[in-house]
């Protein structure tokens, strides 16, 4: 009987392994479990080292000639019966979680949103001809493993096990063994706990596409490709043999050129965002400081006869770069800063940039020159070397002076060679030839503009919206007086600094006087009678002015009586 129980939980399966399947009134009759499975499960397809399960002296399950033990904290995700079921996990989002070792085999796992596959151990992937593997994240993928990563899922073509549509993140502080092919939509990162890059290893086929950055310590195994729509941020890379999975490749392509040689190729800014993450390299010390977004940055890079093939949509700067027979291309629409120095020991080298090179460093070359560039054998032959650089007039190519556009030491391929100090005139066709060796001048007309104008032609162009000339400052109006408008508007017909009515008159003075200056009237309140002498003179009466108020003129008691007395005389 064997019993299995997951750590910390409170239900158990027992099992009879040596019952055949469904045996008819046996006391547990049920499915039964052949010892290939648990053997398969733990180790994969294609390995036969294990071919049953025992138990030890000490009571303990597992797999023979092996001796791996099933431990408590072990989480196993096997394959179904039938290679059509394969799928384990959908869900909107998904973590799985081992305390120990994780090991997920020949299934698929997918969520809408974030998927975690996270191991306190070791984080095992395997697929097979039969069953494939695959794990696709609507959101994040994130996969770590405290003791290492073991991913060996290369059975998928042309469809890739790992897919994310945000960042995919692989974590340890041990080794990272990627033999996949991994695609995201952000950021590929290979880290340790730390935050630093990780340590990526393969021994078939790593192939990474990611629309943002890639970021990684340093790796060593089959031949590399690592495709960003960002930046590509990495330490030294060790080729040391093709990519033998590929199978029947179309010449001319990069796979055609993984599978035939030990090769290494970064594409940067291709189709992607930006980012600010890299490296450069000053003279011979590789230091890290910030980079612009579609840069390449990496330490040293060596193949084993392969070609080395760097593609940048602004910098590339690396520490050096050593093909032993293969060719060499860097290509970048920006600088490029090599720390020490470019050999392909035969191979062509290509070498292109809208604005400088700069190579700080040099070797001993076996006829003794300090040598910068070179693609001499021993033997003394080598390939062609040409180099293509943005100095211009203004800032030529030197050959011994690599502080804006140059070299440190000579270049050199075979019995050709530049040698220092010089620096390269610019004829009229902007092109310096000695033996095999190219220095070209790239025009300053033939350098991409930074703003082009799109083609073709947006259509239809739109009408400008007809402007006055000269154009008011400001516009009136119509109807408007310019002129500001006073506060508030007097009624029409009043004056705003009303006079008493009747308006006051002075009263005339006597001649020879001069008019006394008006005064303001004081308000009589009760009319004093004014007193007439008597008689009346009869002259004509002196125009009485018009007083400043009205005023009442009350007669004094005696004028009545001498009116009637004179109508009375008059009288016949």
């Amino acid at each position: 009987m064997l019993r299995i129980q997951p750590d910390g939980s409170l239900l158990s399966l027992e099992i009879n392994p040596g019952l055949p399947e469904f045996v008819s009134g046996a006391a547990n009759s049920g499915p039964a479990i052949t010892p290939l499975t648990l053997p398969a499960l733990l180790t994969g397809s294609g390995v036969t080292g294990a071919t049953g399960v025992t138990l030890d002296s000490a009571g303990n399950l597992v797999l023979t000639a092996t001796g791996k033990g099933v431990n408590a904290g072990d989480i196993a995700v096997a394959p179904q019966a039938q290679a059509a079921q394969s799928a384990a996990i959908f869900a909107d989002t998904a973590t799985l979680r081992a305390a120990n070792d994780l090991v997920l085999v020949e299934r698929s796992l997918g969520t809408t949103g974030d998927l975690n596959l996270l191991a306190s151990g070791v984080l095992q992937v395997r697929d097979s001809d039969l069953r494939l593997f695959s794990a696709i994240s609507g959101g994040t993928l994130t996969l770590g493993g405290g003791q290492g990563i073991d991913i060996l899922a290369l059975n998928t073509p042309p469809y890739t096990p790992f897919q994310a549509t945000g960042d995919l993140t692989l974590i340890s502080p041990g080794i990272i063994s990627g033999d996949s092919h991994f695609s995201t939509g952000g950021n590929f990162s290979i880290l340790s706990p730390t935050g630093t890059g990780g340590n990526f290893v393969s021994l078939f086929d790593p192939i990474i596409t990611a629309a943002g950055n890639v970021i990684f310590s340093s790796y060593e195994g089959a031949s590399l490709k690592v495709e960003a729509g960002g930046a590509i941020r990495g330490g030294d890379i060790t080729i040391t043999s093709p990519d033998v999975t590929i199978i029947n490749p179309a010449p001319g392509t990069d796979e055609f050129i993984l599978a035939n040689s030990p090769a290494v190729i970064l594409q940067s800014g291709v189709r992607g965002g930006t980012s600010n993450l890299g490296n450069s390299s000053e003279g011979n010390v590789f230091i890290e400081q910030p980079l612009s977004g579609r840069s390449i940055s990496v330490g040293s890079i060596q193949t084993a006869g392969g070609p080395v093939i760097l593609q940048s949509g602004n910098e590339i700067r690396l520490n050096q770069v050593e093909s032993q027979g293969g060719r060499i291309e860097l290509d970048a629409l920006d600088n490029i800063t090599v720390g020490r120095t470019i050999n392909s020991a035969g191979g062509n080298i290509l070498i292109s940039t809208d604005n400088f090179l700069r190579v700080n460093g040099t070797f001993t070359a076996p006829d003794g020159t300090p040598t910068s560039i070179s693609s001499a054998t021993i033997s003394g032959s080598g390939g062609n070397i040409r180099i293509l650089q943005g100095g211009g007039t203004d800032t030529p190519f030197s050959i011994g002076d690599p502080s804006i556009n140059g070299t440190a030491g000579a270049i050199a391929s075979g019995s050709d060679r530049v040698v220092p100090v010089l620096e390269i005139p610019v004829p009229s066709d902007g092109i310096f030839i000695q033996g095999n060796i190219n220095i070209e001048t790239i025009p300053q007309d033939s350098k991409p503009d930074p703003n082009p104008i799109p083609e073709p032609t947006p259509s239809p162009e739109p009408t400008p919206i007809p402007e006055p000339s000269p154009i008011p400052e400001p516009t009136p109006s119509p109807g408007v007086d310019p002129s500001p408008t006073p506060e508030p508007v007097p009624t029409p017909g009043e004056d705003p600094n009303p006079m008493p009515s009747p308006a006051p008159v002075p009263p005339i003075p006597p001649r020879g006087e001069e008019p006394a200056p008006p005064r303001t009237p004081s308000p009589v309140p009760i009319p004093v009678p004014v007193l007439i002498p008597v008689p009346i003179p009869v002259p004509i009466p002196v125009p009485i002015p018009v007083p400043t108020r009205p005023r009442f003129q009350i007669l004094p008691p005696v004028l009545p009586l001498l009116l009637n007395r004179n109508r009375k005389l008059l009288q016949p």
